[in-house]
């Protein structure tokens, strides 16, 4: 079986689901941008849909008529799979519903996967902080603001936020930011997140599909504080679950301050993690590649031959 893997952004850029897919799936797997001229012949195409590029994808048309395609719903509206899918994934249960809700397109869930790692968050520090793309909506336009407040609250603080590119950074001594960390470098990206002693998560416009760096920080074992995403509480179960930006910096002061507290959520979180396991990830797209493969895939309410992802 051939599988060819189409997305919008070079392999090298693309984020983790995508690639533990390519590399570790059984099969032949090729990758290819939209915009190639001259696709390879493959068995199944899985369409890695973006936003900002769902017209492209509805159009999508497959070079022979008797293969298949997947589209994997990456990001949040407008993105559209494309409209002779065989099947649609989703990342979460949240945004299932919403694209059935809202386009009428019915799909199967295949969270993302993470091996659980060795290394583990040092909760005797004082660090708070995260890991981010400096990408539009994925930083609170308060989070300057609120950031400040908690290091002027608990004095021993810092702030550690390794990101990619940082706009508009905190001017505070204790406000430290790494944009060396590669994104396929994930030995060296969980030893700094094991610096911290706090995760805290506050987006502005954006709106999370399946946010992987949380699950990260849940994997060496940090405790998660959230300004409120439907797909993060749905990850996160249990959690620091903030619906104002006053209670984000309550519960991460107090977080800071509180070592049995931490140790406390530390357990939550890598409990958690184990849930999203990345052998489990990798068997659900082996079984979903020979369904759609052999002309049928299963769905909560059972098997059907004609099965099409998109009902719209």
């Amino acid at each position: 079986m051939t599988v060819c893997h189409i997305g919008t952004l070079p392999f090298e850029q693309m984020g983790k689901i995508t690639r533990d897919i390519y590399l570790r799936c059984e099969g032949i797997h090729v990758y290819r941008l939209l915009s190639s001229k001259i696709l390879p012949y493959a068995n199944i195409y899985v369409l890695h849909c973006f936003k900002n590029h769902h017209k492209e994808f509805i159009n999508f048309k497959r070079p022979h008529n008797n293969c298949k395609i997947i589209s994997l719903v990456h990001s949040s509206y407008p993105c559209m799979p494309a409209k002779d899918s065989d099947c649609v994934v989703t990342l979460t249960n949240y945004w299932r519903e919403k694209l059935l809700k809202e386009k009428k397109i019915d799909s199967q869930v295949i969270y993302g996967g993470i091996e659980i790692p060795d290394i583990k968050a040092d909760l005797e520090n004082k660090w708070f902080g995260r890991i981010v793309r400096d990408d539009k909506g994925k930083f609170h336009p308060a989070w300057n603001r609120i950031a400040k407040r908690i290091l002027n609250a608990v004095p021993e603080a810092r702030m550690y936020i390794i990101s990619n590119n940082v706009k508009k950074k905190l001017k505070h001594l204790r406000a430290i930011y790494n944009s060396d960390i590669k994104i396929n470098d994930e030995k060296n990206k969980m030893i700094h997140l094991a610096e911290l002693s706090v995760a805290v998560f506050a987006h502005g416009s954006f709106e999370e599909v399946f946010p992987m760096a949380v699950l990260e920080c849940m994997a060496v074992g940090l405790p998660i504080v959230y300004l409120y995403q439907p797909s993060m509480r749905e990850m996160v179960d249990g959690q620091f679950d903030c619906h104002t930006i006053k209670d984000l910096y309550k519960w991460t002061c107090r977080l800071l301050k509180d070592n049995g507290l931490k140790k406390w959520y530390s357990v939550l979180s890598l409990n958690r993690a184990r849930f999203f396991s990345l052998d489990k990830m990798v068997s659900s797209w082996n079984k979903l590649f020979q369904e759609v493969y052999n002309g049928y895939t299963t769905t909560k309410s059972g098997t059907n031959k004609s099965y099409k992802g998109y009902r719209g």
